[in-house]
């Protein structure tokens, strides 16, 4: 599992690199460090993990609200669209319930995406509003999963975001993204519709123009 997954990692990266490569030739390239919330917006259905006496059980789960960092690199391919890689570590504990017992585990998610993006307006006060959408990865580890198969499960990403020219070199970012993926603790469990919410701040610094 975890050599397809590397090899799924290597390909996306590989093609993201050229392209963005061949863009940064002529266009402008920006790269935004952030800080991040992240909000589950569903469940993740049942889960084992070690309980009383360490034996395992399965009970139902969900990743807690949790702050989060990462970072963005754009390339600007065009006057108003262009293409994203981004990735961030949400250090999202697990709850889990089972009747009326319920505790966290600690937990840690890695996310990513590449995606296009596309300049809706183009006001001259330097204030705009950007649309994207592309392919997502999610991955949960931690010893909340020690008992689950190591698993990168792909998906889309929609997201959009209001940027302010601060500077010819700096640009404030407040960006907003919806995770869609499908997610089975284990082969076995049923695989659940998974919806997660990443709010982001950074400020984007110009690397080429």
């Amino acid at each position: 599992m975890f050599v397809s997954w590397a090899r799924r990692t290597a390909i996306a990266a590989g093609w993201a690199f050229t392209v963005s490569t061949a863009a940064v030739a002529q266009q402008k390239l920006e790269l935004t460090p952030f800080l991040a919330g992240f909000v589950p917006l569903s469940t993740l259905g049942s889960v084992r993990v070690p309980l009383s006496g360490g034996q395992p059980n399965v009970v139902d789960g969900q990743m807690k609200t949790s702050g989060a960092f990462g970072g963005r690199l754009s390339v600007w391919v065009g006057e108003r669209w262009g293409l994203e890689g981004s990735y961030f570590l949400s250090t999202s504990d697990l709850r889990i319930t089972s009747g009326v017992f319920s505790r966290s585990v600690d937990a840690e998610m890695h996310g990513g995406s590449v995606k296009a993006f596309f300049q809706a307006t183009n006001e001259p006060t330097g204030t705009d509003l950007l649309v994207s959408g592309g392919v997502s990865g999610i991955l949960h580890r931690g010893p909340a999963f020690s008992l689950a198969n190591e698993q990168l499960d792909l998906g889309g990403v929609l997201g959009g975001g209001l940027h302010v020219v601060m500077s010819p070199l700096v640009t404030f970012r407040i960006d907003g993204e919806i995770y869609l993926y499908r997610y089975a603790f284990a082969p076995g469990f049923a695989s659940v519709t998974q919806t997660d919410l990443l709010m982001t701040v950074g400020l984007g610094l110009k690397l080429a123009r």
